[in-house]
């Protein structure tokens, strides 16, 4: 008799879906908790809520997670917590955007960074060196990476996966707004 295999995304979206009803549940009970009862009314309106997943298409047996939008603000000097804890080898691509300014509001720039700047020794010593000003930049212990408005990078080392603008070591005070960075990653 011939084995039936179901597919890793198969799994992977029966799985989703478990936890969706399983948190759909929660989130029901509450509200109906929440409704007020009327004795003149017939008729109750139920709030409703619309939940929207997405499993992507891989073609290899490996599933991507995609993760939800993060702010990335721009005065941060140690950078975001993505709550993503990568593994050596593990394959991340990046999609940001908007806009963040630093030295005051007047240089602002998208994830790519400032044309120009740093412009001489004097603005040294960026946190990652030889890049922009303005540029997004990826943390994993002490290895920093440029990642800009779209990039897929090999993680070269485990940790927890932090985000930052790249700057002046500790001129991030002047910094102001954020940008919006997705995250997908594909485990190795």
């Amino acid at each position: 008799m011939a084995e039936n295999k179901a597919s890793p995304q198969l799994w992977a979206t029966i799985t989703i879906a478990v936890a969706i009803i399983a948190c759909l549940g929660t989130i029901i009970s509450a509200l109906i908790a929440k409704i007020p009862v009327s004795t003149t009314s017939a008729s109750t309106q139920i709030p409703v809520m619309v939940v929207t997943v997405v499993v992507p298409q891989s073609t290899s047996a490996e599933m991507a997670q995609i993760l939800s939008s993060i702010e990335v603000p721009a005065n941060s000097p140690t950078g975001i917590s993505t709550g993503l804890t990568v593994k050596q080898g593990d394959i991340l691509t990046f999609s940001a955007s908007g806009k963040w300014c630093w030295g005051g509001t007047t240089d602002c720039s998208s994830p790519d960074g400032t044309l120009g700047r740093p412009s001489g020794p004097e603005e040294c010593c960026a946190v990652f060196e030889n890049d922009l000003f303005g540029k997004l930049i990826g943390r994993v212990g002490n290895w920093t990476f440029p990642i800009g408005s779209q990039s897929t990078v090999t993680m070269e080392q485990d940790g927890e996966l932090f985000l930052l603008m790249n700057d002046r070591i500790g001129t991030y005070d002047d910094n102001s707004s954020s940008i919006i960075v997705n995250i997908e990653t594909q485990n190795r």
